[in-house]
């Protein structure tokens, strides 16, 4: 049985420090280990946070508040940002909308004055940037 477990733990080492680990284990048998975990998440599993305070009293508690004044740290600054960043996109529709405006304006001024070719410019590349954007969209940022 002892030979299943240990079969399986080799599996669970990447191939390319195997070979490293036989290789060491060859010449000193009592230097040469492998540790390899993983977890998902700010706090590492509780049987390793048991390991911690075996290692430091009171380690698992101290990194157990770290993780916790992170998670507010973050919530503040979201807290923050998502308006921040609501009224930034308001901002930029609102001069968006008065700048393609003025360039609707300027275009139907210039074809009121007799000068078609210009005001006929204007006004189309003003309408063909506002339906690009319109059917396009921008781009989404993270």
């Amino acid at each position: 049985m002892a030979e299943d477990s240990n079969d399986r733990q080799r599996e669970e080492i990447p191939p390319e420090f195997r070979a490293i680990i036989l290789a060491l284990s060859e010449k000193d048998p009592e230097k040469a280990f492998a540790l390899w975990i993983q977890w998902k998440g700010p706090l590492p599993p509780p049987q390793l946070l048991a390991k911690y305070d075996e290692i430091m009293p009171g380690l698992a508690d101290r990194l157990t508040k770290m993780a916790e004044l992170q998670l507010v740290h973050r919530t503040e600054l979201e807290k923050n940002a998502i308006p921040e960043d609501q009224r930034q996109s308001k901002r930029g529709q609102l001069f968006a909308f008065i700048l393609a405006l003025t360039f609707l304006v300027a275009a139907f001024i210039l074809i009121v004055e007799g000068k078609e070719t210009p005001g006929t410019i204007i006004g189309s590349v003003d309408l063909v940037a506002l339906v690009t954007v319109f059917i396009t969209g921008r781009p989404k940022t993270k």
